[in-house]
């Protein structure tokens, strides 16, 4: 590439930017976590009834909250971004489910139905979740595996990830689109060594020249 490639006159070059975005888009088989606009309603058929749960950062770096880090608080050698960094740790549970609603690229395609994703709540959320399998048992239902909800987050003081949840039926699960093995939740959110957390954020923290704070419910972080 020649110096002067990095400017273009005309509309030659949209068909590769169409290209360059389609490539940033979310990817099919990418584990994601589920988040809602308010308003917003989103289909998922639950794959795990009980969640795996832990204490969890949610860190501003890089001018977003997309960044989570398993705390360590109850390992011998502690949490760097507990001591360093001026966070607590947010309690939170990760449901395995099937996104039923899919989401439309830049051409209108739909996208992503059937497709593996995390869903992650926080205490209220998972207190909720609870009674609601509680109450489907004791009457002789599925608890929250195999059962397809609508989940609709009621407005922007509520959790992203949802808060009204209508059982819509039983799913047959053997119908779902080929997604693979189930992921082990343990794997995905090991927690990073004490050494590669100071390599990160220095041995003093603050080395992400991230901001502090908490991020708002509505903070844009899409799945």
């Amino acid at each position: 590439m020649s110096e002067n490639d990095w400017f273009d006159t005309g509309y030659e070059g949209l068909d590769k930017a169409d290209e360059e975005y389609e490539k940033r888009a979310p990817d099919d088989n990418e584990l994601r976590r589920v988040w809602l606009k308010p308003g917003q309603e989103i289909e998922l058929v639950f794959e795990t009834d009980e969640p795996a749960c832990l204490w969890e950062h949610q860190l501003n770096m890089d001018g977003h909250w997309r960044n989570w880090f398993t705390c360590r608080r109850d390992m011998e050698d502690g949490c760097h971004i507990c001591d360093h960094e001026n966070d607590n740790p947010a309690y939170i549970g990760a449901y395995v489910a099937r996104d039923m609603t899919g989401w439309k690229n830049k051409k209108g395609e739909l996208r992503g139905v059937g497709r593996r994703v995390l869903y992650v709540g926080k205490r209220k959320t998972l207190k909720q979740l609870k009674s609601l399998k509680e109450k489907r048992e004791a009457r002789g239902l599925r608890g929250l595996k195999g059962v397809r909800f609508s989940i609709t987050r009621s407005d922007s003081s509520s959790p992203n990830c949802g808060d009204l949840f209508d059982a819509l039926g039983d799913e047959d699960m053997a119908a779902l689109p080929e997604a693979g093995p189930m992921p082990n939740l343990r794997e995905y959110f090991a927690p990073k060594t004490h050494a590669e957390l100071q390599a990160l954020f220095g041995v003093s923290g603050g080395g992400t020249g991230g901001g502090g704070g908490k991020p708002p419910e509505d903070e844009d972080i899409p799945f």
